[in-house]
């Protein structure tokens, strides 16, 4: 059931990463720049949500719910890439269908080309290789020993 559940989070996570910091690339890019003034509610938002998905991607690649979660976004985002070297700017078109158009079409495409994606979708794959992320956790009592029968 775990898996089942790590399945559904994981197909709904991918496209939130690529939305999520698609959205927030530009908009931190424009407060740096110093266009929007370094405390502009839209750079607060921008970095907040650059934040957000940090603390999302550190969270399910750490968690011990099921390997699935972060599996799934990790294979979509080095599928991608992986399309981007094979075939060179027609594998940028998906944006222009797939996302808004508008700034977070243009995020995702930078990050894309910038191999974000590609470094994010191998930390994403690291929890596959992890034997105890496939096992359910046993609880057991700390304080028993070998010897002794848990009631």
């Amino acid at each position: 059931m775990r898996h089942l559940l790590g399945l559904v989070l994981g197909i709904l996570l991918a496209p939130a990463l690529l939305l999520g910091t698609g959205w927030a690339y530009p908009r931190a890019l424009e407060a740096a720049g110093g266009t929007l003034g370094p405390l502009s509610n839209q750079a607060l938002g921008a970095y907040g949500a650059l934040l957000g998905a940090g603390l999302v991607l550190g969270l399910i690649i750490a968690s011990r719910v099921s390997p699935l979660i972060p599996v799934l976004p990790g294979l979509a985002m080095l599928g991608w890439t992986g399309a981007l070297l094979a075939l060179g700017t027609r594998a940028l078109e998906l944006p222009s269908w797939a996302l808004p158009a508008g700034d977070v079409t243009q995020g995702v495409t930078t990050l894309l080309q910038g191999g974000v994606y590609a470094m994010l979708g191998l930390a994403l794959l690291i929890p596959l290789f992890q034997p105890s992320r496939w096992r359910r956790r046993e609880h057991d009592d700390a304080f028993a020993t070998d010897d002794e029968v848990l009631v």
